[in-house]
């Protein structure tokens, strides 16, 4: 995207940049966890690592600060001794930078060892459910399932009928598609080029609204609040005061 900015390539991304993942994170701590002690960790890794920091700063320049922070050994099939250290710490509320199956194990020996944690993480939770099944109630900062959004009902069923499943890239495709078509009838109402009628529109499309900020990025942050129950991934519920 840097390169597309200066080389001024119509290029313009329908992903959220990894930054929306950190901030809407701290967005989801600060609206639920302010006043519960914190704990931030993660699994040494680049992504891991760089997602729980980004985190940090942003609670920190608000005042915000964790009572316990580590960086945890992962894919260990059992993590008894961390939770322990977490209790010993006060902490209650736990961000981990971290994927699917460290968590499953994280919350599975919590509730053996009768340790109420309340445990998120980022979208890499988004993985197959094994070999430990995900808790009820772990949360998770991630993009939603856009084939079970309202907006995508219609076309969704059209493509199901028409032997498609609507999963991965296809429903974000189709959005691209009908945007641009979008996009076309505005340059041509409005005599301008194609990439300037993309760059200030705001589109009604499958995956939802969609309008772009002055870098071609997605001005509006599409990650959702997430909690696993029933096998899947749906919209949390409201916060309980």
């Amino acid at each position: 995207m840097e390169d597309a900015a200066k080389n001024n390539w119509p290029l313009f991304r329908l992903v959220p940049g990894a930054a929306k993942e950190a901030t809407k994170i701290s967005d989801v701590i600060l609206d639920r966890w302010k006043d519960k002690p914190l704990a931030l960790i993660d699994d040494g890794t680049i992504h891991g690592r760089e997602l729980v920091e980004a985190v940090r700063a942003s609670l920190e320049k608000i005042g915000l600060s964790a009572i316990f922070t580590d960086t945890y050994r992962p894919s260990q099939e059992q993590q008894v001794a961390l939770v322990r250290r977490l209790a010993k710490s006060g902490a209650t509320h736990v961000f981990v930078g971290g994927d699917r199956a460290d968590m499953a194990v994280m919350a599975r020996d919590a509730a053996s060892e009768k340790i109420g944690l309340t445990f998120l993480g980022g979208e890499t939770l988004y993985a197959p459910d094994q070999p430990v099944p995900l808790q009820s109630g772990v949360l998770a900062v991630a993009l939603p399932d856009y084939a079970r959004q309202p907006q995508a009902a219609e076309v969704t069923k059209a493509l199901s009928e028409a032997g498609i499943v609507a999963e991965g890239y296809v429903l974000p495709a189709f959005a691209a598609r009908t945007l641009l078509e979008a996009a076309k009838d505005l340059a041509g109402t409005d005599d301008i080029p194609l990439r300037d009628a993309v760059a200030r529109g705001k589109f009604e499309t499958v995956i939802g609204p969609v309008s772009f900020d002055a870098h071609h990025e997605l001005a509006e942050n599409p990650y959702q609040l997430l909690e696993w129950r029933d096998g899947r991934f749906s919209p949390a519920p409201p916060a309980v005061d």
